[in-house]
């Protein structure tokens, strides 16, 4: 039997279960109908989680909706000189809009349990006086969950350091190579106290 289930954020689609011959129901014919049910004229909402990858939620208009904060730190990037050193070039763009730059490969990288970094690459377009520069660099943001959500752009940069942080999937699940396994085991007997 397929339910639409909604929620107060989003709605999914579901399959809820198949029946005991291991057929699947697929309408609510008294065969799915359980023995001993009885008919109720009740009807009321039930409120499961929706699931999301991290990259919906940072640009959904209801949720994170992080673009004005993304353009606003490229702008001021911009009036402080730091593209003019990055680039290593006068860069005579006035105002930077949405239609310079795209954002791309965000990627994820675990701090802690509620915290940690999220990169963007950031394909950018810049005027200078010999004519346009397209350019790719890596927005740093520092994420947590805490009773709010908190978002900050740190930094921007050719690339980042990974080093010692754990990559973390869409859904912000930890995603171990076969060689870090051992070290992530280890590293979880430490942090509960275990010898």
């Amino acid at each position: 039997m397929r339910a639409r289930v909604c929620t107060d954020i989003d709605s999914s689609e579901v399959v809820v279960y198949e029946n005991d011959e291991h057929r699947r129901i697929t309408d609510c014919d008294k065969a799915g109908i359980p023995k001993g049910t009885v008919n109720r004229s009740i009807s009321g909402k039930i409120k499961v989680s929706d699931f999301t990858t991290f990259n919906s939620y940072l640009f959904d208009m209801k949720r994170g909706n992080m673009r004005k904060r993304i353009n606003d730190y490229l702008n001021n990037a911009l009036i402080y000189g730091e593209f003019d050193r990055l680039t290593g070039r006068e860069i005579i763009t006035e105002r930077i809009t949405t239609q310079c730059y795209t954002l791309d490969n965000l990627r994820f990288w675990g701090i802690d349990r509620s915290i940690f970094y999220t990169d963007m690459e950031v394909n950018i377009s810049l005027d200078t006086p010999e004519g346009i520069l397209r350019k790719k660099y890596m927005l740093r943001c520092f994420c947590e969950f805490d009773t709010k959500f908190k978002f900050d752009i740190r930094s921007i940069a050719k690339e980042f350091d990974h080093k010692g942080l754990t990559r973390l999937s869409f859904f912000l699940v930890p995603v171990y190579r076969n060689i870090d396994v051992d070290c992530a085991a280890e590293r979880i007997w430490v942090w509960y106290g275990m010898e």
